[in-house]
């Protein structure tokens, strides 16, 4: 997981035209007004989902991966607790990967946590089992960018 304040740290990461729509889409439009739960497709296959949230016990212990997007947060406002595990690590399979929604669920402990402050990005690889809003997340407000693979 890399995490950075500057958008521009990404660069490296993404290709050109991804790393462009996504700096047009948080520059040019007013986030504080976007409809929370709500997915926007944006150009290239990348969405973008709105959410709003705390800690919720139930996902305690929960890690979740993809291998088709990297994910990429953005807080807006509060702190998110990001907790993670490399994919390799993770011994017990909750829920098997579902394909339509490029996830898998592992029941498992994390080894990494990270505090996303506002106006902060994380950068997660498919590499990567996370779950945000982990326990010590009183609220946050944030963007997640879904970017596809590149192939």
């Amino acid at each position: 997981m890399i995490v950075s304040k500057n958008f521009n740290d990404y660069k490296v990461y993404l290709n050109k035209e991804h790393w462009g729509v996504i700096y047009r889409y948080l520059f040019q439009n007013d986030l504080a007004n976007e409809v929370i739960g709500k997915k926007y497709i944006l150009d290239n296959d990348i969405t973008a989902i709105f959410l709003e949230g705390s800690f919720n016990a139930e996902y305690k212990d929960i890690l979740e991966a993809h291998r088709e997007h990297y994910d990429l947060h953005y807080t807006l406002s509060g702190v998110d607790i990001i907790v993670s595990k490399s994919v390799k690590d993770c011994n017990s399979i909750k829920e098997a990967y579902n394909e339509s929604s490029d996830y898998i669920l592992y029941e498992d402990n994390y080894d990494q946590k990270f505090e996303i402050s506002q106006n902060t990005f994380c950068l997660i690889s498919p590499d990567s089992a996370h779950m945000a809003m982990s326990k010590g997340c009183e609220y946050v407000k944030k963007i997640v960018f879904k970017i596809p693979i590149i192939k």
